[in-house]
């Protein structure tokens, strides 16, 4: 055995065998790991168990997803099963006559169709708090949920940050529009054309959304939706003419 190196982990419990992956992972090739008996036979072995998903804490909320993540990837890298189990459904409260546990996957199509959700409370009642943590738990979830929260004072920022998400502001200085409509702001350099260059954009959105599936509009519809944007424009009184 090695007299010496670079890094010396004592013990192979969960934490010992994590820093080692982790630092094998970021290219250190001279570490050793001192177990006394095996791997994971110690504390780690007696707690296998539940994994915590809810913290309203958005750092410790990022390391909990980061964690779900790294035991799926250490199942494609060794291809062994780490025995996650995840239910998928989320846990919105117990049931007032059987105290039973009252859980619902809303994007479960077998059980819902097209699901909507109301949440009502009085002011400070956690409306926001809850809608967060169900946020979370479905991107914790899932690999394939998208949400999107229109957020006008703010709130759900640190949120989305946290989780990687992206946060784009809407105003009339702001190159990120809800309206494919609203003109993007002037170029500062002078050069091309926004109102023209613009049309060409809602021109190809309008070929998506009116077109048959898989198919585009003819040479004559494009040319009829194009003078039609451009009166559209005239009328709001949006030209070509600078002056």
């Amino acid at each position: 055995m090695k007299s010496d190196a670079r890094v010396v982990v004592i013990g192979g419990g969960v934490v010992g065998v994590s820093v080692l992956y982790h630092l094998t992972k970021a290219g250190w090739k001279d570490v050793l790991l001192l177990e006394r008996g095996e791997l994971t036979c110690g504390s780690t072995w007696h707690a296998a168990g539940g994994m915590h998903t809810l913290n309203g804490d958005p750092n410790v909320a990022r390391l909990q997803q980061y964690t779900i993540n790294l035991y799926r990837e250490l199942e494609k890298i060794s291809g062994q099963s780490c025995g996650l189990h995840m239910p998928g459904g989320i846990m919105l409260g117990v049931d007032q006559q059987t105290h039973g546990l009252v859980e619902l996957d809303l994007f479960d199509h077998r059980v819902c169709q097209n699901a909507n959700v109301g949440i009502f409370a009085p002011s400070g009642g956690g409306k926001t708090f809850f809608t967060k943590v169900l946020a979370r738990r479905y991107l914790l979830l899932t690999d394939n949920t998208d949400v999107i929260v229109i957020d006008r004072k703010h709130e759900y920022r640190p949120l989305c940050e946290a989780m990687g998400g992206q946060f784009l502001r809407v105003a009339p200085s702001s190159p990120h529009r809800i309206n494919p409509f609203d003109l993007p702001p002037s170029d500062p350099t002078g050069e091309g054309s926004v109102p023209l260059d613009h049309i060409q954009q809602v021109l190809g959105l309008l070929d998506v959304l009116l077109a048959e599936p898989g198919q585009r509009l003819s040479l004559t519809e494009r040319a009829v939706l194009d003078r039609a944007i451009k009166e559209t424009y005239e009328l709001a009184g949006i030209t070509q003419d600078v002056a």
